[in-house]
């Protein structure tokens, strides 16, 4: 408990700064800054026709493209140690894990330099939709899928999410015009996106990890329809987990529901069987 608290004061300090900062800006009157006017024409004048950020539909998607992405970037890092620990993807120990977390970044530093060059020779627009493509199609791969191949699937999705802060942001403020400077300000705030869905992410496992915990205690105390109960939206929330379909197939096993046992189990044998092939 000491070492979490010393963990926990720089955040909070730093914390308390950046609300002082944000206090110290909104009170005092800064003057417009016009020296790069030169290279952002119109960009100082007064907004044509009472012209707004919120009017801009691109913007606005663009803004929740960075608060998604930035979400989706933090998240994935921040849980590949306990995904990788998982008997059914790698059983690797957190020592072992670590060290694949640093391909996951290193592949987004690597993903950065070749999208960079990438972006001189292909439309900004075809690059990021490429890209969200293929991130989508290997986190698809990673829940559908166990052993080396979910876990060298989401290993890659940090090469491919390289390119999407850059690229959503030039999508995103095209065309504003003298608005480019409140949009992209709307563009930065989006990023607490990386601060807010690692959290949900990390309520939805511990709710995961709480179902497992009631329906082992249900099963103990012979409360098996509570049990049951617990098991099956565990499966709802991850219907591929092998462990999740054997404890439901031996409840229903107890329970005299022969039929729903078979299918149940059947299930997890299947799973189990393309997991040990890939």
């Amino acid at each position: 408990m000491v070492q979490a608290s010393w963990v926990r004061l720089p955040y909070v300090g730093s914390g308390v700064a950046v609300v002082l900062l944000a206090v110290a800006f909104a009170v005092l009157k800064i003057q417009a800054m016009d020296f790069t006017q030169d290279i952002r024409p119109g960009e100082l004048a007064h907004e044509a026709g009472g012209d707004s950020i919120w009017r801009h539909p691109v913007l606005l998607a663009g803004a929740v493209g960075i608060f998604v992405y930035v979400g989706a970037e933090v998240s994935i890092g921040s849980f590949l140690v306990n995904y990788f620990a998982l008997p059914q993807i790698a059983d690797f120990t957190e020592k072992t894990a670590a060290k694949y977390v640093s391909l996951y970044w290193g592949g987004a530093m690597v993903g950065r330099f070749v999208g960079s060059w990438l972006l001189t020779k292909v439309k900004t627009s075809t690059v990021l939709s490429s890209a969200a493509v293929v991130a989508c199609g290997l986190v698809a791969i990673s829940i559908l899928t166990h052993g080396h191949t979910a876990m060298w699937a989401i290993l890659a999705v940090g090469l491919f999410n390289s390119v999407m802060f850059p690229s959503i942001f030039t999508v995103g403020l095209s065309g504003l015009g003298a608005l480019t400077s409140k949009g992209s300000s709307l563009m930065v705030a989006a990023i607490v996106g990386g601060a807010l869905i690692p959290l949900a992410e990390g309520h939805l496992a511990q709710g995961m990890n709480l179902f497992a915990q009631g329906a082992a205690a249900c099963g103990q105390s012979g409360q098996r329809e509570r049990a049951g109960e617990a098991l099956r939206r565990m499966k709802v929330l991850s219907p591929t987990d092998t462990t999740v379909l054997l404890r439901l197939g031996e409840l229903y096993l107890e329970l005299g529901r022969l039929h729903e046992s078979e299918q149940e189990l059947r299930g997890a044998s299947t799973d189990w069987e393309h997991g040990e092939k890939k």
